[in-house]
Parts: structure tokens; sequence; C-alpha cells
């Protein structure tokens, strides 16, 4: 028969892991939506939409941006703007703004 124990702080350790899980995510995320921004800023919002979207998948290992935000996002990426994860929101920013 085995045993299974409990430490005291594992819901403070399961906390601390989660977060620093997360917050690998949203640096891989970020580091996606930059390379998609440099890339396809100016291009065709269906051209921005395909890459938005896989890069999206990539990055959050096979996670994905739904509409309305992928037109949304895709949309402000081909006018120039830049996307931003800020306290684990997607952010759009225009162009004029950055």
């Amino acid at each position: 028969m085995s045993s299974f124990r409990m430490h005291g702080n594992w819901e403070e350790r399961l906390r601390r892991e989660v977060a620093s899980s997360t917050e690998r995510t949203a640096q891989r995320l970020q580091t996606s939506l930059d390379e998609v921004a440099d890339s396809y800023g100016g291009r065709p919002i269906d051209e921005v939409k395909d890459e938005l979207a896989a890069a999206w998948a990539s990055a959050t290992d096979g996670g994905t941006i739904t509409d309305p935000e992928l037109s949304t996002s895709a949309a402000v990426i081909s006018r120039g703007g830049r996307l931003r994860i800020e306290n684990g929101r997607l952010i759009a920013y225009e162009a004029d703004e950055l």
C-alpha cells in the first residue's frame, strides 16, 4: 500500500507554480505578438488573421484566439498598431497611441 502525504504549504507552492507558468506563457505570447506586428503590419487583415491565429496557438500550446478578438486584433496590426499582454489581458494600441 502506498501513501500520499500533503505538505502544509502545498497550496502556496501550487499558487506560485501556476503564477510562474502563466507568466512564462504571457512572455512567449508577447514575443509572438511582437513578431506578427513587425512582420505583418500594413498587410491585409486576412493575412494578419491567419498568422496571428497560428502564432497564438504556437505560443499557448494550442490555445485559440477567436472572433471578435481575432478580427479586431488583426485589424489593429494591419493598421500598424501593436498588441500587448498587460495584467493577463490583451490590449490593443493603435499606431498613434504608441
